[in-house]
């Protein structure tokens, strides 16, 4: 369960995303991002994945980690990045 090795990034692309939704907002004035953009959620969801990457680290080393502080991180990280997608659909299709 090694999400990249070393523990040196797990931002994957959410850190790229986050860019775009804020220069898409900024940019084009798309205005259903603008609190996206400006709460930077998709930003702190990537910090989260370095994070837990850098609590895998020992995996990739063939350590025997304690996982249990991991996978509470994986359930809060796959949480708010639920919540985050269903916000930012919610704001494309009205009236779900």
């Amino acid at each position: 369960m090694e999400i990249e090795r070393r523990g040196a990034g797990g931002g994957a692309f959410r850190v790229m995303y986050a860019r775009f939704l804020s220069e898409a907002q900024s940019r084009f004035g798309v205005e259903e991002l603008r609190e996206l953009a400006a709460l930077r959620r998709m930003e702190r969801i990537a910090d989260g994945w370095r994070g837990l990457g850098k609590e895998s680290r020992p995996i990739s080393e063939g350590q025997q980690p304690e996982l249990a502080a991991a996978a509470v991180l994986a359930r809060e990280l796959l949480d708010q990045e639920r919540r985050f997608f269903q916000d930012l659909y919610c704001r494309f299709v009205p009236g779900l």
